[in-house]
C-alpha cells in the first residue's frame, strides 16, 4: 500500500491539477468555434447562422469534455510514475489538440473543404509546397495560435488557484468519462444538411479530420477472385453504350468500335497530313468566372468569343476536386485507384494514353508547366503517358512574384505561351500540353494597371448587387482570370502566325472549379467548360449533352482514326465514351468523381446523382434537385460500392491492359 501511496501522493492535489488543465482546455477548445464562425461569416453570411453557431458550441463543449475524459485515462496511469510527468504530458497533449484545431480552421478558411486523410496521400514536400503556395499565413493567424496557448496556460493557473470541492471534481470526472463513452453522439451527421458546404461549415474541423483518418486507416481493399468476377460483371452491366468487353481478366478492357461523334464537324486534310493537338488546361476555370452561364459576369471575354467559334459543351464535369485527377482523365480516361492514378512515384507503364497513340504515329510530344512537375508525381505520370519533353524552367524569364510567405508557384502563363515558338517544331506533327498556373492562389502577378481597370469595368456591369459586392471583394483573384484570358488570346494569335495553324486542334478546359465563390450545389465543384477550337471546323456548335474529362481521350483518338487515318488503339480501357453532341440537355453518362480526400462517395448515372447517400436529379447547367426514390438510391449505392472495389483491385493487380495488347502494331 505504501508504494501506491507514495506514487499517487495527494490524490486531491493530483485531481485538482487535472481539473484545472481540463477546464482550461475545454474553454479554449469551445471558444475557438467563434474564430471558425468568423472565418465562415467572412466568406458569406448565409453559410452559417447565429443559431447554428450556438447549436455547435454545445456539441463542441461536449466533444472537449470527451477529449478530457480520454486524457484522464492517460493522466491517471502516468501519476503512478510521476505527477509532473502526468501533468506535463496532458499539457502537451491538450496544446497539440488546440494548435491542430486552429490549423484545421485556417485550412478550411482557405479551401472551404476540411482537412482529412489527404495528408497521408501527399508527400511531405507536396504539403510544404501547398502550405507555402497558399500565401495565407499572416500576422493575425499567427497571433491566434499564440493567444490560444497563452489563454490555455493562464486559465490553467487561475483554476489551480481557485478552491474547488472534491465532490465537484468527482462529479466533473464522472461527466467527462461519460462524455468520452458517448463521443459519437456529439459528432454532426452530413445527412442533416442540405449541402456539403453547410455541413463543412458546421462540422468541428478537428473531429472531421480524426474521423476521416480513422476511416481511412480501417479501409480494406483485399478482394478474392470470385468477388472480382462478380464486380466486373456488375460494372459491365452498367454500361449503356454496348461496349464489346474482352476477357474478364481485364475488367475495363473493350474492343474499340472506332465510332466518332466529332468527325462530321471537321474538314479533311491533304493526304499524309496529320492534325496537331494542343491541350490548354486552365487552373480553376469554371462557369463561375467564364462563359455565358455566369449570370452575366464572365471575366474571360476572349474565351467566350472563342467558344462561339468552337464546339462547346456547357455541361462538362471534371473527374476530381483538384488538379491531381485532370491529366489521367484527359490523356488516358483512367480509373483513379485508391489515391489517384498519379499517387505512385513510379506509375506502371501498361496503360493507354493519347500521347502514346500520337507518338506511334510520328508525333513529337511535350508539356509546358511553370511550376514544380514533381508535385503529386505529375512528371512521372506524363512521361509514362508518352510525353517526351517537359518544359518547366525558362531561364530567360522571371518567376511570378513571391507571396507573403516568400513562396512562388513558378513561371506565369505568359512565359509558357511564349516558349511555344522556341520548343515546338512546325515541320513535325505534335502534341502539346499547357497546364496553367496564374489563376492559382495566392493570385500574385505583375500585370499592368489597366488589367485591374478592365476587371473593375466588368464588375461594374453586374446588375445583381450582392454578386457585385462579392466580386469587388475577390477583385485580385478575378483579375487573374482577366489576365489569363488575355494570355490565351495572345497564344492563339501566336499560333495563327505559325504555318501549321490551319491544321491544329485546340482543346481548352478547366482542371476543376476554383474556390472563389461558394458552390451552388455539391456537383458544382466539378463543373468546367469544354471548348474544342480549330480552323479545320466546318461549323461551330454548342452542345447540351453531359460530358466528362474521361470522354476527351476516346473522342480525340477516334476522330484522328476516322478522319485522318491515324493508327489508334484496337482495345481501350477508357472510362469515358464519345463526347455527347446532343444539342439539348441530355444525360447519358456514367462518372464516379474523386474528392480531394481521395474518397469516391459520389456517382452520376444519367440524370441521377448520388452524393453521400442522398439522391438528386441533374438538369441543364448542372442544377440539381433532391428527390426521394429508395429503389434508385439503393441500387446506385450498391453500384458505387461495386465500382470502388473493382477499380482499386484492378489498379493494384495491374490489370488495365495486357502488355502484349499494348505493344502490338495497332495497340
Amino acid at each position: 500500500m505504501s508504494f501506491f501511496g507514495d506514487k499517487i501522493g495527494n490524490t486531491k492535489h493530483n485531481l485538482k491539477a487535472y481539473f484545472a488543465l481540463s477546464m482550461s482546455f475545454i474553454l479554449v477548445f469551445t471558444f475557438l468555434r467563434f474564430y471558425d464562425f468568423a472565418n465562415v461569416y467572412n466568406h458569406s453570411t448565409k453559410l452559417m447562422s447565429v443559431g447554428d453557431l450556438f447549436n455547435v458550441l454545445g456539441l463542441d463543449f461536449m466533444l472537449a469534455m470527451a477529449f478530457s475524459g480520454l486524457g484522464f485515462v492517460i493522466y491517471f496511469i502516468l501519476t503512478f510514475l510521476s505527477f509532473r510527468l502526468a501533468k506535463y504530458t496532458l499539457s502537451i497533449l491538450f496544446s497539440i489538440i488546440i494548435v491542430s484545431y486552429i490549423a484545421f480552421i485556417q485550412y478550411f478558411n482557405q479551401s472551404l473543404v476540411p482537412l482529412d486523410q489527404v495528408v497521408f496521400i501527399y508527400d511531405f514536400s507536396d504539403i510544404v509546397d501547398i502550405a507555402l503556395g497558399s500565401g495565407s499565413i499572416n500576422a493575425f493567424e499567427i497571433f491566434i495560435f499564440i493567444a490560444s496557448l497563452v489563454a490555455f496556460f493562464i486559465t490553467n493557473t487561475i483554476f489551480n488557484k481557485i478552491r474547488i470541492s472534491r465532490y465537484l471534481i468527482g462529479l466533473f470526472i464522472f461527466l467527462i468519462i461519460g462524455s468520452a463513452a458517448a463521443t459519437n453522439v456529439f459528432i454532426l451527421s452530413a445527412k442533416k444538411y442540405n449541402s456539403e458546404l453547410a455541413y463543412y461549415c458546421n462540422a468541428n474541423k478537428f473531429i472531421y479530420f480524426v474521423k476521416a483518418v480513422s476511416n481511412y486507416t480501417k479501409s480494406d481493399d483485399e478482394t478474392d477472385l470470385k468477388q472480382i468476377i462478380k464486380y466486373t460483371r456488375n460494372y459491365r452491366n452498367l454500361d449503356n453504350t454496348n461496349k464489346d468487353y474482352g476477357a474478364i481478366t481485364y475488367p475495363f478492357l473493350f474492343q474499340n468500335s472506332y465510332e466518332s461523334s466529332l468527325s462530321s464537324y471537321f474538314e479533311p486534310l491533304n493526304d499524309n497530313e496529320k492534325p496537331n493537338i494542343v491541350f490548354i488546361v486552365v487552373e480553376s476555370l469554371s462557369p463561375t468566372v467564364s462563359g455565358k452561364y455566369t449570370n452575366n459576369h464572365s471575366f474571360t471575354p476572349f474565351l467566350d468569343s472563342l467558344a462561339e467559334q468552337s464546339l462547346y459543351w456547357r455541361n462538362c464535369l471534371s473527374t476530381s476536386e483538384r488538379t491531381f485527377g485532370v491529366l489521367p482523365a484527359l490523356l488516358s480516361s483512367l480509373i483513379p485507384g485508391k489515391e489517384g492514378f498519379m499517387a505512385e512515384k513510379r506509375p506502371y507503364d501498361f496503360f493507354m494514353a493519347l500521347p502514346k497513340v500520337l507518338k506511334k504515329n510520328g508525333y513529337s510530344t511535350q508539356m509546358f508547366y511553370g511550376g514544380w512537375t514533381g508535385f503529386t508525381h505529375m512528371d512521372n505520370f506524363v512521361n509514362a503517358a508518352g510525353v517526351d519533353s517537359i518544359y518547366n524552367e525558362f531561364i530567360d524569364y522571371d518567376k511570378m512574384p513571391k507571396s507573403a510567405t516568400g513562396h512562388t508557384w513558378g513561371y506565369g502563363d505568359n512565359v509558357l505561351f511564349k516558349a511555344t515558338d522556341k520548343y515546338i517544331d512546325s515541320d513535325t506533327s505534335y502534341f502539346s500540353l499547357y497546364l496553367t498556373l496564374s489563376t492559382h492562389s495566392p493570385f500574385v502577378s505583375t500585370e499592368p494597371e489597366y488589367m485591374k481597370a478592365k476587371t473593375d469595368s466588368i464588375i461594374e456591369t453586374i446588375t445583381d448587387e450582392a454578386i457585385k459586392i462579392k466580386c469587388r471583394k475577390y477583385n485580385r483573384q478575378l483579375k487573374s482570370f482577366v489576365v489569363l484570358d488575355n494570355e490565351i488570346r495572345l497564344l492563339i494569335e501566336r499560333y495563327k502566325k505559325r504555318p501549321e495553324y490551319n491544321k491544329t486542334i485546340f482543346v481548352i478546359t478547366g482542371d476543376h472549379k476554383g474556390l472563389l465563390f461558394n458552390e451552388k450545389n455539391s456537383i458544382d465543384k466539378y463543373y468546367v467548360p469544354l471548348i474544342i477550337y480549330s480552323p479545320m471546323l466546318n461549323t461551330s456548335q454548342e452542345f447540351g449533352g453531359l460530358v466528362t474529362h474521361n470522354d476527351v481521350f476516346p473522342s480525340i483518338q477516334n476522330l484522328l482514326k476516322n478522319k485522318y487515318g491515324l493508327k489508334v488503339n484496337r482495345m481501350e480501357h477508357s472510362l469515358g465514351r464519345q463526347l455527347d453532341t446532343s444539342i439539348a440537355f441530355h444525360a447519358n453518362n456514367i462518372m464516379f468523381p474523386m474528392r480531394n480526400s481521395r474518397e469516391i462517395n459520389q456517382y452520376i448515372n444519367g440524370e441521377y446523382y448520388l452524393n453521400n447517400g442522398k439522391l438528386y436529379l441533374i438538369s441543364d447547367t448542372m442544377e440539381i434537385e433532391a428527390i426521394s426514390n429508395d429503389d434508385v438510391r439503393n441500387r446506385m449505392e450498391k453500384e458505387l460500392e461495386n465500382y470502388n472495389k473493382l477499380q482499386i483491385n484492378t489498379l493494384l493487380s495491374k490489370k488495365l491492359v495486357s502488355p502484349a495488347e499494348l505493344m502490338g502494331d495497332d495497340y
